[in-house]
């Protein structure tokens, strides 16, 4: 299925396949010596099939799904740990942090039941429509503050998150702290617009 919502995709599948017979009925009507001009289709026929490009350009409907979103923002004390835990149950994505710089941090995925993670050059959440077209690897990773990172685990769960602050102590470079925001969609969906 392609970066749709399945009530999209199913809506221009039914639309396509009305045009499509449409089209064959205005052929058939045209070829049969039967019927004359007061069966002219043309303007139905090209009116609908017009209306199937708006369908895919435009959808109105909102997803279902993003009221079960699981959306959080933590902070992740380096003093005390350096391990957060985002979401819960067959949701549950562990990572581990550690200073990098001033502006990124060390990405540990020490959760064996996360099996990939992408670094996405997108900047909101709602840039993502298909978490899953990302090539997750299970290497860790450096993140800037700002990036988004693409998580999926064996339950093919998807997380995103985005490190939006980094405090540091000068004097305690393992004091540093991180301040996080998640989203994760429990019901497996992969698009977060």
């Amino acid at each position: 299925m392609p970066n749709l919502a399945r009530a999209q995709y199913w809506t221009i599948i039914a639309l396509s396949s009305i045009a499509f017979l449409l089209s064959l009925a205005w052929i058939g009507i045209e070829s049969s010596d039967y019927f004359v001009d007061p069966y002219n289709l043309e303007p139905f026929v090209v009116a609908f099939a017009s209306f199937v490009p708006i369908v895919t350009l435009f959808w109105p409907f909102k997803p279902k799904h993003r009221s079960t979103r699981m959306k959080d923002t933590l902070t992740v004390n380096g003093s005390i740990t350096r391990t957060a835990e985002m979401g819960e149950g067959e949701s549950l994505f562990i990572i581990t942090l550690s200073p990098n710089s001033s502006t990124s941090a060390h990405i540990r995925f020490s959760d064996p039941s996360i099996r990939g993670s992408y670094v996405t050059p997108e900047s909101r959440f709602s840039d993502i429509k298909n978490a899953a077209a990302y090539h997750a690897t299970d290497i860790d990773k450096t993140a800037n503050r700002g990036d988004i990172v693409v998580m999926k685990n064996r339950f093919n769960n998807y997380c995103l998150f985005s490190i939006t602050k980094i405090i540091e102590h000068n004097n305690n470079r393992n004091a540093d702290e991180w301040v996080l925001n998640y989203v994760i969609d429990p019901k497996g969906g992969v698009n977060f617009s």
